[in-house]
């Protein structure tokens, strides 16, 4: 168990104008592809946010996790991104990180004993958030794992109570459950693990494919650059230390409003995103959120953060069919490369 109170020395002030933004730049030297260091940076604030911040759609309670696969092929920069996020991460200290290899059952167990004590304002709260990051999400997640992955379900959409009961192990109980995923895979092995029957079944609904070709043309003497993740570390202690739901401007919610009546178009064609697309406005406002915690201490999610997570997500789905290309038919991929013949 950790006790964490809000520290009175951190300033408000930051360093950075907004961490995402910052943490890709900062990173460009590496060569890897800059979308997935760009979700490889939502998934750290993310994790720095844990279960103590969220958004209200629909009259109940978003928390801003995410199920983020990197997708590309073998030595494209899938690892170096996921490192990179991990060693900024890491230097907070009551970040809970699973190891890579585990089973459902321990994994549920690990989480089990990750509680984390809040105080603030004369109150006390719990909650378990807890973050994979996987440089191969195979490890993680075997082919043919079909219970793993409606275990991954139930706990993405952050329950207040989970309950697990094996023979060997007894119950498992865990309470206000907050668990975020970061991984890397290639389009091959993605279709093993994640086969054309898991597609309909929820968990796919609940993912981020990331893909990316690796063409960065980078000096590769650049590999004697340190990172000074000082700044990086400072400002993600004070996205830390957030706490409390997100409001919306009023021109926010006229924007959210606009798209979502609009259909949120253009909308993925693709037959495999058919639970995917109902979701897509909880994702974006997971994204939206993430962004203003990126960039301000205010909780209030602006214009500005809508329309970059916004663009974010659309980028993202322009590639998603790609990741997805071993996975089954793809009618969106062909017609896409029929007409460009």
């Amino acid at each position: 168990m950790v006790l964490q109170t809000p520290d009175p020395g951190l300033k408000d002030s930051r360093k950075l104008d907004c961490w995402i933004d910052s943490f890709v730049t900062a990173t460009e030297y590496l060569g890897t592809p800059a979308i997935w260091r760009k979700w490889c940076a939502y998934t750290a604030v993310s994790a720095a946010l844990q279960r103590k911040v969220w958004t209200v759609i629909r009259g109940r309670q978003l928390y801003p996790n995410l199920y983020t696969i990197l997708v590309g092929n073998p030595g494209s920069g899938k690892t170096t991104a996921i490192r990179e996020a991990r060693l900024v991460l890491l230097k907070l200290p009551s970040i809970h990180v699973s190891p890579s290899m585990v089973t459902k059952e321990k994994l549920i167990n690990l989480m089990s004993k990750a509680n984390t004590v809040e105080i603030a304002d004369g109150g006390m709260s719990n909650h378990v958030s807890y973050n994979v990051l996987a440089d191969e999400f195979a490890v993680f997640l075997r082919p043919g794992d079909q219970q793993f992955a409606f275990v991954l379900t139930d706990l993405f959409d952050c329950p207040p109570v989970f309950e697990y009961e094996t023979i060997t192990r007894g119950k498992d109980r865990i309470e206000n459950v907050f668990l975020n995923i970061l991984g890397g895979i290639t389009p091959a092995t993605l279709s093993s693990v994640i086969g054309s029957e898991a597609i309909g079944m929820g968990f796919t609904a609940r993912l981020f494919f990331i893909y990316a070709d690796n063409d960065g043309k980078t000096d590769p003497f650049t590999a004697e650059k340190v990172i000074d993740h000082a700044d990086l570390a400072r400002d993600l202690e004070v996205i830390h230390h957030l706490k409390g739901a997100f409001s919306f401007s009023p021109e926010g919610i006229q924007f959210v409003r606009d798209w979502f009546n609009g259909g949120m178009e253009p909308v993925p064609a693709d037959s495999r995103f058919a639970e995917y697309n109902p979701r897509r406005l909880t994702h974006w406002i997971k994204l939206a959120s993430i962004r203003s915690a990126s960039r301000s201490n205010s909780m209030k999610i602006e214009v500005e953060d809508l329309a970059k997570a916004k663009t974010d997500l659309l980028e993202a789905e322009t590639f998603m069919p790609k990741a997805l290309e071993s996975v089954g038919s793809n009618p969106l991929h062909e017609a896409i490369r029929g007409a460009t013949r």
